[in-house]
Formats: structure tokens, C-alpha cells, sequence
């Protein structure tokens, strides 16, 4: 699978986490914690339930403790 995402147009920057996003017209601008900006007009925030980037864009979302360990 990682070698087809290339071949699809599709660009992987890892390992690398979003230090900051800005939103701009029409377009969301990343940078990445080794300095990197990128630019896209959509942006998918797959980190987690505690989501830092959903968090940076100001997206509120009800958390529910489970009580699961492990």
C-alpha cells in the first residue's frame, strides 16, 4: 500500500506532527513540527480522540470517558 500512494498522487509526510494551522481563503496552511508548510484545501484530522489538530482548528467534540485501560 505505501508504495501505491506515489503512483496515486498522493504525498506522505511522516513521521511529522502539525505544530500550527491557518486557515485561508479557500485553503488550510500546515506547519509541521520540522518546519515544513504545506497547503491544502482539504484537510483530514485522523490523530486521535484527543485531536491537537481538530483542537488548532477550533472543531469542539464531546469526549466520553470509557473507563478502559489498557
Amino acid at each position: 500500500l505505501w508504495q501505491a500512494l506515489p503512483r496515486a498522487g498522493v504525498a506522505v509526510h511522516a513521521p511529522a506532527s502539525v505544530a500550527a494551522l491557518d486557515a485561508g481563503d479557500g485553503f488550510e496552511a500546515l506547519r509541521l513540527d520540522d518546519g515544513r508548510r504545506l497547503r491544502a484545501r482539504l484537510v483530514v484530522a485522523a490523530d486521535g480522540a484527543a485531536s491537537p489538530l481538530r483542537a488548532m482548528a477550533g472543531i469542539d467534540a464531546p469526549l466520553h470517558d470509557y473507563a478502559q485501560a489498557g
